[in-house]
């Protein structure tokens, strides 16, 4: 039996790495969010950082439009064509590859008795199977349910980019796919800057000042019992369950947020900080939240294809009242951009802590359920049902949908730190931001929710 991560198609494969010898120019370190994602990639059973994106099309869509549209994508951003290595003596190196032979497996399920359950098992089985970075970093499916219905699967590797990323191609594949329609050249509207280009500025730039932020927002912290993730067996010990957020949850975030002059987003922030410090009954925490990090002093940071997504650390404190903690929370969050760009282990050890010592990571997601923009309008097909499939690498993930369409909540947890219920998560968070408008100068540590705190596998206290 083949180990979890190791697949035949994911083995080395030496005239890539070989090729890089050729590519003078092209070659680059790996930017300090890369280099992270790397080092768990070592570990070959590792898919933690595995991820993939699904959306349904239907309609008449044209495959060698579509496939000529995908090969124009991967044309314009370097990032799509690069591979990973170790180069002695330099060590860890991204390769631009000139040239990329994008194939697209195309499976027939037309006939399959049960069609959801059979994309399910390839999706599953697609998860389990590692990439090898020096060969690729992506792959795809192309399914095929009907005559004119489909289900796209790009499974790739969270190293090449991100949620906002994602989003960007979305939108560039229906301006070309439209534009190939109109029997007009592929081209992008705009050249796009590459990730190259990032990362040469991350080599210009002096981690000085991004530490010494870090360093005084952390402090000497230090965790007593920390709660070290054996990496290799993480994923079988993963649960998601999942539950829709009243619209009254999202009118008390705008309502706090107007109040307090802070973004609806800091208001749910000091409301989880609440709830984590509560249920583990702490006095202080830290906890994870997912940033963007696109408001670089790297100008077009907006516009480039690769990684800067990052999670950063926010402390918490019963000792606080919810005005001080919103308040807190949302001053913290504006001195983000310019420090943002080193790597979560970084930024945690200059207050002497893991990336274990975050009590829980929170994503509040900028993804959307569908495609629709000024190009959709045009294209005889529909793209929806998008979905993202994530290896939760934290003891607890939370991951909120604040779009008024759809507003939902997931929480993925490590069954051996304790058990999560979503619909009791977010009945909880209504209670607090219910409990904020009411008492916005009581301490926290007079917030009572519905499940007594409880840690199964291990306490972390924090002492700052």
């Amino acid at each position: 039996m083949m180990p979890r991560g190791a697949c035949p198609e994911s083995l080395p494969k030496p005239d890539v790495v070989d090729a890089t010898s050729r590519l003078q120019g092209h070659v680059r370190p790996l930017s300090p969010l890369q280099e992270g994602m790397y080092f768990h990639h070592l570990q070959v059973r590792n898919t933690v950082y595995l991820e993939q994106m699904t959306c349904e099309i239907r309609g008449p869509l044209d495959v060698d439009i579509a496939t000529r549209v995908a090969e124009t994508l991967v044309r314009e951003h370097e990032i799509l064509r690069t591979v990973f290595t170790i180069r002695p003596p330099k060590g860890l190196r991204q390769v631009i590859l000139p040239y990329v032979r994008l194939d697209i497996e195309c499976l027939d399920l037309r006939a399959a008795a049960e069609p959801d359950v059979a994309i399910e098992a390839i999706l599953d089985r697609e998860a389990a199977c590692n990439l090898d970075l020096a060969s690729a970093a992506s792959r795809c499916k192309l399914l095929q349910l009907a005559d004119e219905t489909f289900v796209f699967l790009w499974t790739y590797h969270h190293i090449i980019m991100d949620s906002w990323t994602l989003l960007m191609l979305q939108e560039q594949f229906t301006q070309l796919y439209a534009a190939a329609l109109r029997g007009e050249p592929l081209r992008l509207e705009k050249q796009p800057r590459q990730y190259r280009d990032y990362v040469d500025w991350t080599l210009g730039e002096t981690k000085v000042k991004a530490v010494a932020f870090w360093r005084g927002y952390l402090g000497r912290g230090r965790s007593r019992v920390p709660f070290e993730l054996p990496l290799e067996t993480i994923d079988q010990c993963i649960e998601t369950t999942k539950a829709d957020l009243k619209l009254s949850v999202l009118d008390r975030l705008d309502q706090l947020a107007s109040l307090h002059k802070v973004t609806p987003n800091s208001v749910f922030l000091a409301a989880w900080c609440a709830y984590s410090l509560t249920r583990h009954g702490r006095e202080e925490d830290v906890i994870g939240c997912v940033y963007a990090n696109r408001l670089l002093p790297f100008r077009g940071a907006g516009s480039v294809a690769g990684l800067f997504v990052n999670s950063l650390p926010i402390r918490c404190a019963r000792h606080s009242s919810a005005a001080e903690q919103i308040k807190a929370v949302h001053r913290h969050m504006m001195q983000w951009p310019g420090n943002g760009w080193l790597s979560l282990s970084e930024i945690m050890a200059t207050g002497g802590l893991t990336a274990n010592d975050l009590s829980s990571l929170v994503n509040i997601s900028i993804d959307q359920p569908r495609i629709s923009n000024t190009h959709t309008s045009t294209l005889p097909i529909e793209i929806d049902k998008i979905r993202y499939r994530e290896q939760a690498h934290f003891a607890v993930c939370l991951d909120v949908f604040l779009n008024r369409d759809n507003p939902s909540l997931a929480v993925r947890h490590d069954t051996r730190k304790g058990r999560w219920d979503a619909s009791e998560v977010c009945d909880v968070l209504e209670d607090i931001l219910a409990w904020f408008e009411r008492t916005p100068d009581t301490s926290l540590r007079e917030l009572v929710i519905s499940r007594a705190a409880q840690d199964l596998v291990a306490h972390t206290d924090f002492d700052f």
